[in-house]
């Protein structure tokens, strides 16, 4: 049975992105990536860049909090549809942010947001489990528009990771991928290429959390 996911009802960070009132309802925040609020929220949760293991997983120190937990932070996006995380990763401009907005509207799914451009993880046990930095939850940056506030989950277990390619990168993404995983934290978890800007790739997307319930991926 999939783990339940931790919603998050507080007030984000009011003082610095208020909720919209009914008068500004749907107006978009922006902000500057470059801006030092943006940039915080490595420093806030203690983290310190450098080199990336296998997994393209930023290095941390051990959570002070509690000396069972390892949290680290990765650049990448996530979402969860059905209570599983999926991690979107990939580089700048590969349509991270993008394929997380196709997948939001597809109200069939009920996808809903964790984190954009910077994630959380700490592991709990044998589970990893992902949320935002507290200076950027629930905004998602929609390029052409601006950073935009929406409902989000507080944390989710991930379950599956994504690796994203470029449109001229297709010879990444094979017609009938092998079988992979990749570890983080010691937490080995399913790994797939994606393209996405296919039309398809929402569509792709589903079928990879169906899979992780369902036998339906033949070999």
């Amino acid at each position: 049975m999939a783990a339940k996911p931790e919603r998050n009802n507080a007030n984000i960070l009011g003082f610095l992105f208020p909720a919209p009132s009914a008068r500004g309802a749907g107006k978009c925040k922006r902000m500057d990536r470059t801006s030092s609020i943006w940039k915080s929220s490595a420093a806030n949760i203690g983290q310190t860049r450098g080199q990336a293991d296998g997994c393209g997983l930023l290095p941390s120190r051990r959570h002070r909090r509690n000396l069972t937990d390892s949290m680290s932070l990765v650049h990448g996006t996530c979402i969860a549809i059905d209570a599983k995380g999926i991690l979107l990763r990939g580089a700048p401009g590969s349509g991270k942010s993008d394929l997380a907005l196709r997948l939001l509207g597809l109200t069939h799914l009920a996808a809903e947001l964790v984190a954009d451009d910077q994630v959380q993880l700490t592991r709990r046990g044998d589970e990893l489990w992902a949320q935002a930095p507290t200076p950027i939850a629930g905004l998602l940056e929609v390029r052409g528009v601006g950073i935009v506030h929406l409902a989000a989950l507080a944390a989710v277990r991930l379950c599956l990771v994504l690796d994203l390619h470029a449109p001229g990168a297709r010879d990444m993404v094979p017609r009938l991928p092998e079988a992979a995983h990749c570890t983080i934290d010691g937490i080995s978890l399913p790994l797939y290429p994606c393209m996405p800007f296919e039309a398809s790739a929402p569509d792709k997307v589903a079928l990879l959390v169906r899979c992780l319930d369902e036998d339906i991926l033949r070999p």
